[in-house]
C-alpha cells in the first residue's frame, strides 16, 4: 500500500511539473508572438490589473509547492521511530 501512495505522488509531482511547463510555454509563445491579444483576453476575463492577479496566483502556488515539498523533504529525512 505504501509503495503504490508512493508511485502515487512522484506521478503527480511530475505530470503537475510537465503540464505547468506546457503551459507556460503556451504562455510565453503566446505573450511573444502578440501581446497586446493576451492582455486583452486577461482584462476581460480578470477586469483590471489582469497581471497583478496572475502574478500574486503563481508566487501563491510557487510558495505553497516549495513549503509542500520542504514538509515532505523533512518527512523523509526525518529519524524513524524505534
Amino acid at each position: 500500500m505504501n509503495a503504490l501512495r508512493k508511485l502515487y505522488r512522484v506521478t503527480v509531482d511530475h505530470l503537475t511539473k510537465v503540464i505547468g511547463a506546457i503551459g507556460l510555454g503556451i504562455m510565453s509563445m503566446s505573450a511573444w508572438i502578440d501581446p497586446q491579444t493576451v492582455g486583452a483576453a486577461a482584462s476581460q476575463y480578470l477586469g483590471e490589473h489582469a497581471y497583478r492577479k496572475v502574478g500574486a496566483v503563481l508566487f501563491a502556488l510557487v510558495i505553497l509547492r516549495g513549503w509542500y515539498s520542504g514538509r515532505k523533504f523533512k518527512q523523509l529525512n526525518a529519524p524513524s521511530p524505534p
